[in-house]
């Protein structure tokens, strides 16, 4: 069984260095970032996504542990919000450590986050997942999350005559 602890202020900290690192590499597999604008981007996007006192957000900070043992086995943080009297809660960010991915603890998380959820009186989560991350995208739909839009982009040849 999964459990969802709190993270003390230095893990906060690790944790964003360590987001904004993934963040960037992702936004660089879309081939559309350089190395710096990817880094640049993932800072601000972060930075901006936590400004708790701008957004009046409450951002849940935790570590995925295994019950019953002392091992973290991930973290995750989220936000819970209301919108147009819409309340839900957005995962800004999870990562399940590489070795334990594909044993079903990602399906356990989401589980125990649902159970969290639901004291909050929450009722809906939504994320948002890059395009080429297909085992992200196949784990969610399994686990009854749906598509609701599509960022989309086309690239315009300088050299093609208008």
């Amino acid at each position: 069984m999964i459990n969802l602890t709190p993270m003390s202020q230095p893990e906060i900290d690790a944790h964003l260095a360590e987001t904004i690192s993934h963040y960037a590499e992702e936004l660089i597999e879309t081939g559309f970032w350089s190395e710096n604008a990817a880094r640049q981007k993932a800072e601000a996007d972060t930075m901006e996504a936590i400004d708790k006192e701008n957004h009046n957000l409450t951002i849940y900070w935790r570590l995925i542990r295994l019950s019953g043992l002392d091992q973290t086995i991930g973290y995750m943080w989220f936000t819970v919000m209301e919108q147009y009297g819409h309340t839900f809660a957005f995962i800004s960010d999870i990562e399940i450590r590489a070795e334990f991915r594909r044993k079903g603890f990602a399906k356990e998380t989401f589980k125990a986050l649902e159970r969290t959820l639901q004291d909050f009186g929450v009722y809906d989560i939504r994320l948002h997942v890059f395009r080429k991350n297909n085992a992200a995208q196949a784990l969610y739909a399994q686990l009854g999350f749906e598509a609701t839009g599509t960022h989309m982009r086309k690239a315009i040849d300088p050299s093609t005559p208008t």
